[in-house]
């Protein structure tokens, strides 16, 4: 657990990375780290399955609706 901002660092940046080239990493990459923040914070508090649970739905959901957005106003 102590080593999750790290992960989140660097799964962010790879995130970024695979959504194009090094510019996405700022695009994708910096929402890819909010939504682990997003995950870490909700998933940590309690540590049991309904947590995260409720994590991965919230993070889904978020993650769906920067999609929505992205699409309807490209």
């Amino acid at each position: 657990r102590k080593f999750w901002p790290l992960v989140a660092v660097g799964s962010s940046i790879l995130f970024g990375l695979v959504h194009g080239r090094w510019g996405n990493i700022f695009l994708q990459g910096v929402g890819g780290l909010l939504y682990c923040i997003v995950f870490g914070v909700m998933s940590v508090k309690d540590a049991d399955v309904e947590s995260f649970v409720k994590a991965l739905i919230t993070t889904t959901v978020l993650h769906a609706m920067y999609n929505l957005v992205i699409t309807y106003y490209w």
